[in-house]
């Protein structure tokens, strides 16, 4: 194990000679196991893009990959994934911000009723669910501003029962 250290090391710091360095190519020899490994799990993301059509990995697919698409996102997020490696995810259409695209998909449904004209109240629809989940966030200080003025572009109301009430008042 120590020889292998060692021709990692010469290798690292440029006193592997040519030759050594060919020989050790020639049986596979690794000399950047985090690179190495790192390109595993991209070849893995990347068989799974050709299946499927998206990077979208289920929880429940392979914990290794799902792992490590996470700690690429926050690599991502906090500027620490090198450029190289962005461009080769980018390649596979990966969405570095997941949460965002899925709030976005689910308020282009609930414009989509409310453009319809249908009742945005009905809590036993998924789309119903999706409002009061974002009115439990409103409640606890968790929406952002930005959210709650798309919300409310639609008719979304964080006091519902009160608007209600007041309707019937007035009626």
């Amino acid at each position: 194990m120590h020889w292998v250290f060692e021709q990692r090391s010469r290798y690292a710091s440029g006193k592997l000679s040519e030759e050594r360095r060919k020989k050790l190519d020639e049986i596979g020899f690794i000399f950047n196991v985090p690179e190495a490994a790192w390109l595993e799990q991209y070849h893995k993301l990347r068989s799974f893009f050709q299946q499927y059509g998206h990077v979208d990995v289920p929880d429940t697919y392979e914990k290794g990959l799902v792992s490590w698409i996470r700690i690429q996102r926050m690599r991502y997020h906090k500027g620490n994934l090198e450029k190289h490696k962005e461009g080769m995810l980018n390649k596979l259409r990966i969405s570095w911000s997941p949460r965002h695209v899925a709030w976005e998909e689910n308020f282009a449904k609930v414009q989509d009723i409310h453009e319809s004209g249908r009742s945005l109240t009905a809590s036993d629809t998924e789309a119903g669910r999706w409002i009061q989940k974002q009115r439990t966030k409103y409640k606890s200080g968790k929406l952002d501003e930005d959210k709650i003025k798309k919300l409310n572009s639609v008719g979304i109301s964080f006091a519902p029962d009160e608007e209600f009430w007041n309707s019937m008042y007035e009626n």
